[in-house]
């Protein structure tokens, strides 16, 4: 029996086996009308025919009948997996044909009132339950001999018959040829989820004994139409389909599938790199598309390349010298793709695909990293030609096929990992099925976040691809600046130096600037001669540098505007240095010392917005820059809530625009406000950018840092708290408007993002406490779902005014002024209730620790830890086999056994545990490469001496401390030793360090109203271990 035809038999089995379970312990209705309920007689035409349909096909399959298979026979012996199917088979139809009995009584079951009979009702009355239990335990064992032997012997016979296997699908669509052979090239092919997944594929396209299944639902339907007086016809689903579909709803099924796998590869901010690049000036830049005139500055035509090149064509230049507005220039221009359509019609006519990205060192993390770029140029390409998703990502694409059949409201689970893009990424520029030609434009390879060598390789990789095929698929257009990296990987490549040939551009654009302004056009009516040379110069300076060119000429018609005479503007000139790090130097002494403090605060905001990193584990997927509104509502003191809900949309774009006029005013130039898309001019979505990549580097050299932050130290003020502060006001506002549910989503999730940085900043947080429960009254009330982790509480240990989604955020973002005043607040009322609650949350967040690194959540901090202590959590707290001590210890594990980076925080933590009445006496296993029980010292020793060595000394005294100070006992009924305890009180709650002891305080200072008023006390004693 060839593979594929015993997966699809395989396939009907695993259904039948779903089908029969639902049907014999569940009785409940398995198809649906959307013209209605069925009626029972018509439920019972339905499964009849369907498992008719079955028997049929399982009998054609198993002509034989049952046979043993021969101990010696190896599984793999194609007669043995042939024995192996007839058995199975075999069992099924009898198993299916039992239940066929029953359903043809239940058919001439003439009960009276039958039309007011329940299916299950009626099931229950031919069915005893022990016929049931019978029949459930003969599927539970079917099904452990379709996934231990049948798909077993699959797996291990699929290498060697794939050339069998590929011969056989040439029978099958397209689609399905492509799918498979991508499946089965691919080195996930013999997964056993991945022969479960195709079973089910081949299932749903053998067409096989059809007739009796079509015509009886045609007969139920056309029935349900005479009826109703219906006059759309109605259609009828099956909950477990047990046989072949129409191909109209297999196509359906795998757009479906295509459509949630691009969905998800999308990011929000894909386009915005490319959308805020400066188009280029009018007529500059049109020698990139001719050949090279002059001897000394020879380039290679990007237009004979474009047209019957192939490889790679490295455009490189200067900081500044616009390399960014020329790829985008070369992308928008017509011409581009003109040639490009020459190149495809090299040879045999091929279409072409235009994938771009474009690198932005300021932007996102996918904005800056490989795993942007690659989800970026796979979901141009595939949007474009979605056929080829099945072959770029045929496991994915087989997981996503298995969870749409099962559930269509399935919730998307995967990761973007880079080697999973990198996979599909090679396998999209090997593959040959699809015929394609592919040019990707790739910016700024040197704004790349990371290793810049494995980013050349990766397209000199493409390039050795395409020197071993002739038929030249591929070609790649990158640019970056003129590093040793990139000059040794693209040597050999056509090439051009942007800053050599850009002279007649630089010239054009300053004289047009410089005449679009009425000021100096009436200077040079008066002195021509002079402003020409004025001209002359400024691009001599420049050296094909656009960004110089930018901030002198503005910083020029600043002085013509004051009426400077030319002396006056050569003064100007010559003081600008040719450099852009000197030139940033120089205007930044110019900023008013009036507006140093407003500078420096917009310039913390700015990096702050920038830095922030949004949590993988919460449901929010993008980094964003920072919009005008947003820095108005952070910078403004005065605002209050209700009067921002209050404001029109008029007033409050006016004090954006005002916000505006000072970035330009008082920020020299660094800053600037790009209007929003469609937008003719400013408002408060427009986005605070830097001027160039160089401004940022420039900003946020470390002693240059210092100095902005010198203007703030003796002030209140704490770039993250002002965030957060804007965050919740903006939540506030769209509230009250009933903005988009994804709006408010974004503006919480940032809202916590920067909560989690501000806790460090203990002043404010009595406001940030009122901050918080204002956004836990927006989340609850509008439903707005925040994190994907499993974030319940213990409902006997966690009151339910603390059992919120905001709260289950502030203990995973280490959010510990909020959860100290909350808990406050409790112990006011409930000491106990306090203790255990805090014992709760402090067990649950150890266990999340586990989930943080996949989550991209914080690790739980000192300060958070210290909070839970103080207020009566218990460490030596036992839930299922290990304490929250234990389970804390183990984490440590598999750490520091599995990677060489380490939580700079776990040995203040074990201190802190220590110094909290841990018990040193406990067991513990290393699972990593084999079980070893391990002492507490033993771990201390293996593990942690090695890794924290400045702390290991003192640490190994707290240790032997609490050893002498805890007593072994026998406890008769563990047979262990263990360590004797005493009492807790609760009457107040007690500190391990000071940090603690500050947030308590901070804590009691505030009002009783200040805290969320819908906790409500509680009198639960606290869960200790058993001394």
């Amino acid at each position: 029996m060839d593979p594929l035809t015993a997966l699809s038999l395989a396939g009907n089995v695993i259904q039948f086996v779903d089908f029969g379970s639902k049907l014999l312990s569940q009785g409940y209705e398995l198809y649906k009308s959307t013209g209605g309920r069925l009626e029972l007689d018509e439920e019972l035409e339905l499964i009849t025919a369907d498992l008719s349909g079955l028997i049929n096909k399982m009998r054609h399959a198993n002509v034989h009948g049952p046979r043993r298979i021969p101990s010696s026979t190896p599984l793999q012996d194609s007669n043995a997996q042939q024995l192996v199917f007839e058995n199975i088979c075999h069992e099924a139809t009898q198993i299916a044909e039992a239940i066929l009995v029953k359903l043809e009584l239940l058919k001439i079951d003439d009960t009276k009132n039958r039309k007011l009979e329940t299916f299950k009702r009626m099931w229950k009355r031919v069915w005893s339950q022990n016929e049931i239990d019978v029949l459930l335990v003969r599927l539970s064992r079917l099904k452990d001999v379709i996934d231990s032997e049948a798909l077993a012997a699959i797996l291990q016979n699929t290498n060697e018959l794939t050339v069998r296997t590929l011969a056989h699908i040439d029978s099958l669509d397209q689609h399905t040829q492509r799918f498979l052979t991508s499946l089965l090239e691919s080195n996930q092919a013999t997964t056993h989820e991945n022969m479960t997944t195709v079973a089910q594929f081949m299932r749903r396209l053998e067409a096989f004994n059809l007739e009796e299944h079509c015509r009886t639902r045609e007969m139920i339907i056309q029935r349900q139409a005479n009826d109703s007086n219906l006059q759309s016809m109605a259609s009828i689903t099956a909950s477990v389909e047990i046989l072949a579909v129409s191909q109209q709803d297999e196509k359906a099924l795998r757009v479906d599938v295509e459509n949630k796998i691009l969905d998800h590869l999308a990011y929000p901010v894909m386009p915005e790199r490319y959308e805020s690049v400066v188009d280029a000036h009018p007529l500059t830049f049109e020698w990139a598309f001719q050949d090279s005139i002059s001897e000394s500055r020879r380039w290679a035509n990007l237009a004979t390349w474009l047209k019957t090149g192939n490889g790679l064509y490295w455009i490189s230049g200067k900081p500044g010298s616009g390399k960014s507005t020329l790829m985008k220039h070369i992308y928008d221009d017509d011409r581009t793709r003109l040639y490009l359509n020459d190149w495809a019609h090299m040879g045999e006519s091929t279409p072409v695909v235009i994938g771009t990205f474009f690198f932005w060192n300021s932007g996102t993390l996918e904005q800056r990293s490989q795993i942007g770029m690659l989800r970026t140029l796979l979901f141009q390409v595939l949007e474009q030609v979605p056929e080829l998703i099945p072959v770029v990502f045929p496991s994915l694409w087989a997981k996503q096929y298995e969870k749409q059949l099962a559930d269509k409201s399935s919730v998307w689970s995967e990761t973007w990992t880079l080697r999973l893009l990198m996979e599909a990424f090679r396998r999209l520029i090997a593959q040959r099925e699809i015929h394609v030609k592919l040019f990707f434009l790739i910016d700024g390879l040197d704004e790349f976040e990371g290793d810049h060598e494995v980013l050349a390789e990766l397209f000199n990789d493409i390039v050795r691809s395409l020197n071993r095929d002739q038929n030249h698929y591929i070609k790649c257009c990158v640019s970056s600046r003129p590093w040793v990296v990139f000059k040794e990987n693209f040597e050999g490549c056509p090439t051009l130096q942007l800053q050599d040939l850009t002279f007649n551009d630089i010239q054009k654009f300053v004289t047009e600037k410089f005449l679009a302004n009425s000021a100096f056009k009436r200077l040079a009516v008066q002195e021509s001669q002079a402003t020409s040379q004025l001209i002359q110069e400024v691009v001599a300076k420049a050296e094909g540098v656009f960004l110089w060119v930018h901030i002198v000429v503005n910083d020029l018609l600043r002085g013509i505007r004051n009426r400077d005479s030319i002396p006056d503007l050569w003064r100007r000139l010559e003081s600008l240095p040719r450099e852009l790090e000197p030139l940033y130097r120089h205007i930044m002494s110019q900023i008013d010392p009036t507006y140093l403090i407003w500078a420096s605060k917009v310039f913390q905001i700015v990096r702050a917005a920038h830095e922030v990193i949004i949590p993988r584990g919460l449901n929010f997927r993008m980094e964003r820059a920072i919009s005008l509104v947003e820095l108005y509502f952070a910078l403004d003191e005065t605002l209050i809530a209700e009067a921002i809900e209050e404001m029109s949309q008029a007033s409050l774009d006016n004090k954006c625009r005002e916000i505006g006029y000072h970035i330009t005013a008082r920020c020299a130039c660094m800053l600037e406000v790009s209007k929003t898309k469609g937008e003719s001019e400013v408002t408060s979505t427009a986005l605070v950018q830097y001027l160039h990549r160089t401004a940022r580097d420039f900003l946020e050299d470390q002693g240059r840092w210092n100095e902005i932050l010198c203007h703030t130290r003796t002030i209140f003020f704490d770039p993250y708290w002002y965030m957060m502060r804007s965050s919740g006001l903006m939540l506030r506002r769209l509230a009250s408007r009933d903005g988009p549910p994804l709006r408010l989503q974004s503006t919480a999730i940032a809202l916590l993002a920067f909560a989690s940085h501000a806790d460090a900043h203990d002043a404010s947080h009595v406001q940030q406490v009122k901050i918080l429960d204002d956004a836990n009254n927006v989340v609850t009330c509008h439903r707005i779902p925040l994190v994907k982790w499993h974030a319940s509480f213990d409902k006997r240990a966690v009151p339910q005014g603390l059992r919120t989604t905001i709260m289950a955020c502030a203990l995973a973002l280490n959010i510990s002024g909020y959860v100290a005043a909350s808990l406050r607040n409790l112990w006011r009322h409930n000491p106990l209730a306090a203790t255990t609650a805090s014992t709760s949350m402090l067990r649950d967040q150890i266990r999340l620790n586990k989930l943080r690194n996949t989550n991209r959540l914080p690790d739980i901090n000192f300060r958070m830890v210290s909070v839970l202590i103080a207020f009566g959590a218990d460490v030596n707290y036992k839930a299922g086999d290990t304490t929250t001590w234990e389970d804390f210890l183990q984490g440590g594990i598999e750490a520091m056994s599995s990677s060489s980076d380490h939580d700079p925080n776990f040995a203040r933590l074990m201190s802190l545990f220590l110094s909290s009445g841990a018990n040193p006496r406990v067991s513990l296993w290393n699972f990593v490469t084999w079980p070893t029980s391990l002492t507490f010292l033993e771990f201390f020793q293996t593990y942690v001496r090695p890794k924290y060595p400045s702390e290991a000394d003192h640490l190994h005294d707290e240790i032997m401390k609490a050893l002498k100070s805890t007593p072994t006992v026998l406890d008769d009924d563990l047979g262990e030793t263990v360590p004797q305890a005493s009492p807790t009180t609760v009457n107040s709650p007690r500190f391990a360090t000071r940090e603690a002891s500050n947030l308590y305080l901070t804590a009691t200072d505030l009002k009783k109203n200040d805290f969320s008023p819908h906790i409500t006390p509680i009198k639960l004693k606290p869960r200790r271990r058993s001394w």
